[in-house]
């Protein structure tokens, strides 16, 4: 199952929220793979404080671009894909093959305008 954990709106809980899911569900017993496609690395960059912190990684992590999605495709288990608005192209990608997609939604206007633009890229991608 591949769920992307996207939103055009920079500061929303992305990264954030992808992290927690992949740990959530590895602690479950899923064997999750996350891919952090987004050139800020902050899924990658949490995961590696942990790692300092002494906490053993419960996911595998990869980074990179669009470039991933075959590698994204051919993973079994839970797959979580963290998506940030810099490179538009994975964010396509990553939409185009996604079972399931989470859009974290802080709750002020501007992130409603952005949640509001970002689901029309969705319904746009995900109808062709």
């Amino acid at each position: 199952m591949i769920t992307v954990v996207g939103n055009l709106k920079g500061g929303a809980g992305k990264s954030t929220v992808a992290f927690n899911l992949a740990v959530w569900l590895a602690r479950h017993g899923e064997r999750v793979t996350a891919f952090d496609l987004d050139p800020q690395r902050t899924l990658t960059d949490v995961a590696d404080v942990r790692a300092e912190e002494g906490y053993t990684p419960l996911f595998n992590l990869q980074y990179g671009g669009e470039e991933l999605v075959d590698e994204i495709q051919q993973k079994s288990g839970e797959v979580i894909v963290d998506v940030g608005t810099a490179n538009m192209d994975a964010v396509k990608a990553a939409l185009a093959i996604a079972d399931r997609i989470v859009i974290p939604v802080p709750p002020s206007q501007a992130d409603v305008w952005s949640t509001q633009r970002f689901l029309t890229l969705v319904n746009k991608i995900t109808a062709e």
